[in-house]
């Protein structure tokens, strides 16, 4: 099945167990990126499509000029409380974002990201 959303892109590493809740949580209805797998060109073709970008601080777990790829990025979803050392001005014009303060995949899958999910009997 082609999925026509655009996809979420997880900017850190995660360890098979988490990826695994990952994918069960969103199987069928996104996709799923890990942007520490992918090689420069496809960081950039991924991060120009990026529906939700899910980071800790997106200026140290992108490269150089990378940042700036995200204007096309639906919400950037930050898996901190605390957000007041990250230079959000810098991120480009019109990006969405959001904090959280629960670091736990089968929290922020299950209540952060229903948004982002249709309704069960879609």
């Amino acid at each position: 099945m082609e999925l026509s959303r655009p996809p979420l892109v997880v900017a850190f590493e995660l360890s098979e167990k988490r990826k695994a809740i990952v994918a069960d949580t969103l199987a069928g209805v996104s996709s799923v990126v890990y942007l520490t797998e992918l090689d420069e060109a496809a960081r950039a073709e991924t991060l120009r499509q990026v529906g939700v970008l899910l980071t800790f601080n997106p200026f140290k777990e992108l490269r150089s000029g990378e940042a700036e790829l995200l204007d096309s990025a639906q919400l950037i979803q930050f898996m901190i409380g605390g957000v007041d050392f990250i230079p959000l001005g810098q991120l480009p014009k019109g990006c969405q974002w959001q904090r959280t303060a629960a670091a736990m995949p089968s929290r922020w899958l299950s209540t952060r990201w229903r948004w982002h999910l249709p309704p069960p009997s879609a």
